[in-house]
């Protein structure tokens, strides 16, 4: 065997990106699934903690037993003008303090 790591039976040290999941149930559902099926990480999207307090979903996570290894989709910086660019940064910086809260 090599040097690296052996990741057979060790799903614990594997992360799921939600989105492979195809957003068909609310996200506390797939965060139980995720830990039910001995996954040790997750990466959310935004758009599934809209409408939701970062702060409980993060107690969520933790609670399953789970880490966040990132939050994924952040907002492209392409704008038609300075007001569009200066949207788009604000969104990404609440993206990351978002982040932060859930401790990717």
């Amino acid at each position: 065997m090599s040097a690296q790591a052996d990741l057979r039976g060790r799903l614990d040290r594997c992360s799921i990106n939600t989105a492979t999941l195809g957003y068909q149930r609310p996200l506390g559902c797939t965060i139980d699934a995720i830990a039910r099926a001995g996954f040790g990480w997750l990466a959310p999207w935004r758009r599934e903690l809209e409408g939701l307090q970062p702060s409980a979903v993060a107690r969520q996570i933790k609670d399953a037993g789970l880490q966040v290894s990132g939050y994924c989709r952040s907002t492209y910086f392409p704008a038609l003008d300075r007001a569009a660019f200066e949207a788009a940064v604000a969104d990404n910086c609440q993206a990351v303090e978002v982040a932060a809260e859930l401790g990717a």
